[in-house]
């Protein structure tokens, strides 16, 4: 098959695969990479002397800590503060429980703004939240951008790469071209790495068939997109999330539109089973003998 040339990346390939997933606002867009680059070093920079000067007059960690957004990632966030920093507040009797009794504070049907010391949030209502730290989980979307460029119909309202079963595009003038993990709509409720990596063999096997097959022209593309022998059809245990709650518990759902479960165990292990990860991919586990919670709890 002819290489082909993604001209403004100026990238040459046979074969491309997509997966540059989600990102928040100011990482999936692109067309304005250089300048933003710019302000965020600045920011950066400016964040550093601040959490510099800070240090110079106390050892104390963060305390009032305000997570923005309402995805995993915030929540997940805002529990893992919670459970590792101390804290001296009262209990909040609001929604959330699993976040509530933690001792996090939960605001729902909001809007935030954060001053430009990132020390005030203003909230919709008008109230102001004073902080040590504010931590941004909004505007999540695909990164799609540069697939736009070369394929703008194959990008749905929501950003996602729209694909076939085969997991290539959808677009017939490309079936050299593939998407997977969470920029691709597959259809996978909860999106995450474990469907990401059964993707990621369809797309694999798929190539390999499309490179032993041989050849080129139009003609024999339209074949290869027809007769590929690997399909990803999602299962309802594509879809499962496990969430820990503060150090010791976890959450775990999964379901498709029509049945949802949940149920809570006990996580006991502070890195998660990452060596597991690492076994996963014939690597020796890293392990850090460094305990940085039990540091901020001296330190409070």
């Amino acid at each position: 098959m002819a290489p082909k040339l993604l001209s403004k990346a100026g990238l040459i390939w046979s074969f491309f695969v997509y997966t540059l997933g989600q990102a928040f606002g100011f990482f999936r867009r692109t067309r304005a990479l250089k300048k933003r680059l710019k302000r965020q070093e600045a920011a950066i920079k400016q964040k550093e002397k601040q959490a510099a000067a800070a240090a110079a007059t106390t050892s104390q960690p963060p305390r009032n800590i305000v997570v923005v957004g309402a995805s995993f990632a915030g929540y997940y966030a805002a529990q893992q503060l919670a459970a590792g920093l101390p804290s001296d507040s009262p209990i909040p009797r609001r929604r959330g429980r699993g976040l509530r009794d933690l001792g996090v504070e939960v605001v729902l049907n909001e809007r935030a703004a954060v001053d430009a010391d990132g020390r005030v949030v203003t909230l919709r209502s008008g109230r102001k939240i004073e902080c040590d730290l504010f931590i941004s989980c909004v505007g999540q979307r695909p990164s799609s951008n540069i697939l736009a460029d070369l394929s703008p119909t194959s990008i749905s309202a929501s950003g996602h790469v729209r694909v076939l079963p085969t997991l290539q595009v959808a677009d017939a003038s490309l079936p050299n071209v593939f998407a997977c993990g969470d920029v691709a709509d597959t259809g996978t409720t909860n999106p995450n790495a474990r469907a990401a990596v059964k993707q990621s063999i369809v797309v694999a096997d798929n190539i390999l068939a499309m490179i032993l097959g041989g050849g080129s022209g139009d003609e024999q593309q339209q074949q290869q997109q027809q007769e590929l022998p690997a399909k990803y059809e999602p299962h309802w245990a594509d879809g499962l999330i496990k969430l820990t709650i503060g150090l010791e518990k976890s959450v775990i759902h999964f379901g498709d539109e029509n049945t949802e479960f949940f149920w809570h165990a006990k996580d006991k292990d502070i890195a998660l089973k990452a060596d597991g990860a690492w076994k996963h991919f014939s690597a020796v586990p890293f392990e850090d003998t460094t305990d940085q919670l039990a540091q901020y709890r001296q330190a409070s």
